[in-house]
């Protein structure tokens, strides 16, 4: 690594404008995989709600978003899944039946799956979600993603995740 060099070149508009910060270089572990995002979506009608009335509950269908970290191609990517009711009781754990047949050196993709478990217990379910590949992973700490961000209601609907958002516009007074 004798020979390597790193140049920073500022090129823009302004009269000046410098920002760098943080810059780390380190070599990249072989095989890692990481889960980035978890899904509980119904792909059907492509609307993932976070909070779901009882008479409306449906199938838990998973999706996790995998990025291969590591430098060495990844093969036969999964995602293993558990689900846990409110109080973290097992209702069921499963492999996902598809999977990433390779994946490249910062590329990423989708994995979605059916569970067979429809939730039947108003209150909040956990979905966790791990990445597994042919390969050994060198760093497990990231292979794994907890979602607890599903409820299931009495009437509500709601696409929030677990942040509540609202505004008023077009008021008369302050108040």
């Amino acid at each position: 690594y004798s020979q390597v060099q790193i140049r920073f070149r500022w090129y823009g508009n302004w009269a000046y404008g410098w920002q760098i910060d943080n810059v780390c270089i380190a070599e990249l572990p072989q095989n890692d995989m990481t889960v980035t995002t978890v899904f509980r979506g119904d792909l059907v009608n492509s609307i993932m709600y976070s909070k779901v009335p009882d008479e409306q509950a449906t199938e838990f269908v998973i999706g996790a978003d995998v990025k291969n970290i590591g430098f060495q191609d990844q093969t036969n990517v999964v995602i293993n899944w558990e689900i846990f009711d409110g109080s973290m009781t097992s209702l069921g754990t499963g492999t996902s039946a598809q999977s990433i047949p390779s994946l490249s050196n910062g590329q990423n993709d989708t994995i979605w799956t059916n569970t067979g478990i429809t939730p039947s217990t108003l209150g909040t379910y956990t979905i966790r979600v791990t990445v597994d590949a042919t390969e050994t992973d060198f760093a497990t700490a990231n292979d794994m993603m907890d979602e607890a961000n599903f409820e299931l209601t009495d009437y509500e609907y709601g696409a929030d995740y677990g942040t509540p958002q609202s505004a008023f516009y077009n008021w008369a007074s302050n108040n």
